[in-house]
C-alpha cells in the first residue's frame, strides 16, 4: 500500500489531465514516478529533475505556479498529522519538518525573527539561472502559499516575495498568484507573511474523530486491489523485484515470498501468457531504460544495479532488447 504521495506524480497526473504530456512520455517518465513503489532518493531526484526539464521544454507561461497549486488533502497523511495539532504554528511546522517524504523539488525552512517566513533552496538545481531552478522556486512558493491558507485562514496573502533570480517577461503575472511585492536578485528565495508567533499559536479549528475517520476509510478506499487477481500477483511481483535491489529472487524464491509452490506460480502466470522469466526481463528493460536517460551512471554501475555481473553482458542483453546498444540508445535521447 503507498502512502506517500510525491510532488513529481502529482505534476504527472495534472500535465495528463491537461493533455500536455503524450502517452509515450507518460509511460518513460511518469510510469517509474507514479506506478513503482520506489522511494530512493537519488532514483527520485533523477526522475523529477527529468520531469521538470520535460515541463520547461513545453515553454507554457508560469507553468509551474499553475500545477503547484495543490490542494493540501493530496498529501493526506500529511494533511490529518496537521489537522490533529493544537495550533496554527504546530500544524504547519508539522507539515515542514516531514515534508521530505513527499520528495519535493527544494530544501524548505520555516523561520522566525521578527517576521514569519519560509525560505526555500532547490535540490535538483543549482544555478539561478537555470530554468529548472525558477520552476522549482515557483513551484513551492505557490504550495507553500496554499498551505498556509488552508491552515491559517486568517492569512490571505503574502506580505513580500523575494527570489534570487532576475525578473522575467511574466513578472507581471505573479499579481495574480501572489497579490505582493517580490524582490528579485536577492540573496535568498523566501516568502514572507505578515503575522505574529504568537496569533500562529492561536488554537487551529481542526479535526474531530469522526472526521479522521471518515480520511482514512476514504485512503483504504482508494487503496483496494483490483477484482483481477492475475494483475495483482503481476503487480506484487513487479514490487518484490523493485524492492530487491540488484539482488533479483529466483522462481523458486519468489514462490516462496509468495506462499505458493513453483508450480503453482507457474500455473498462475502461464494462464495469462506469462512467465516469471518475461517479467524479470520487462523489470530489467524499464529499470536500464530509466537509468540510461534519467541519470548519468556508466555502464557498469548499470549493470551492478541491474545484477549483471559485467558491463559486457549487461550491453549484450540490452541490445537483444531494443536493437541498440546503451551508447546508442543514450546518445538518440
Amino acid at each position: 500500500m503507498v502512502t506517500r504521495t510525491k510532488h513529481a506524480c502529482i505534476i504527472c497526473e495534472q500535465l495528463l489531465r491537461n493533455n500536455l504530456i503524450d502517452e509515450k512520455n507518460y509511460e518513460n517518465i511518469c510510469g517509474p514516478i507514479c506506478s513503482e513503489l520506489n522511494f530512493d532518493l537519488n532514483f527520485n531526484n533523477n526522475l523529477s529533475k527529468h520531469l521538470i526539464n520535460y515541463c520547461i521544454k513545453l515553454k507554457i507561461k508560469n507553468l509551474a505556479l499553475k500545477i503547484g497549486r495543490i490542494n493540501l488533502s493530496r498529501f493526506w497523511i500529511l494533511e490529518l498529522g496537521a489537522l490533529i495539532q493544537p495550533n496554527y504554528l504546530l500544524a504547519l511546522q508539522f507539515i515542514i519538518e516531514h515534508q521530505t517524504h513527499t520528495f519535493p523539488f527544494a530544501t524548505i525552512e520555516m523561520l522566525f525573527d521578527r517576521n514569519f517566513y519560509f525560505t526555500i533552496e532547490p535540490l535538483l538545481f543549482h544555478s539561478p539561472n537555470e530554468e529548472g531552478y525558477r520552476f522549482s522556486v515557483e513551484y513551492h512558493l505557490i504550495q507553500i502559499l496554499n498551505i498556509v491558507k488552508t491552515l491559517v485562514p486568517i492569512i490571505d496573502y503574502p506580505q513580500k516575495i523575494f527570489v534570487k533570480f532576475s525578473a522575467s517577461d511574466e513578472a507581471e503575472l505573479y499579481k495574480e498568484y501572489f497579490n505582493c511585492e517580490i524582490i528579485y536578485n536577492s540573496n535568498e528565495n523566501m516568502i514572507l507573511f505578515g503575522i505574529s508567533r504568537n496569533k500562529l499559536k492561536e488554537k487551529l479549528n481542526g479535526i474531530n474523530t469522526a472526521q479522521i475517520e471518515e480520511k482514512i476509510l476514504h485512503f483504504l478506499e482508494l487503496s483496494k486491489p483490483t477484482q483481477n487477481s492475475t494483475v495483482e500477483l503481476k503487480n506484487i511481483i513487479n514490487v518484490i523485484l523493485n524492492q530487491s535491489g540488484n539482488d533479483l529472487p529466483d522462481e523458486e524464491a519468489l514462490a516462496n515470498q509468495l506462499n505458493m509452490h513453483p508450480r503453482t506460480l507457474r500455473r498462475k502466470l502461464k494462464a495469462e501468457g506469462d512467465t516469471y522469466r518475461n517479467l524479470v526481463n520487462e523489470y530489467k528493460i524499464k529499470k536500464a531504460i530509466n537509468l540510461l536517460t534519467m541519470t548519468k551512471l556508466n555502464y557498469k554501475q548499470i549493470a551492478y544495479q541491474l545484477g549483471f555481473k559485467s558491463s559486457a553482458s549487461f550491453s549484450k542483453s540490452f541490445k537483444s532488447w531494443t536493437g541498440y546498444t546503451p551508447q546508442k540508445y543514450r546518445d538518440k535521447i
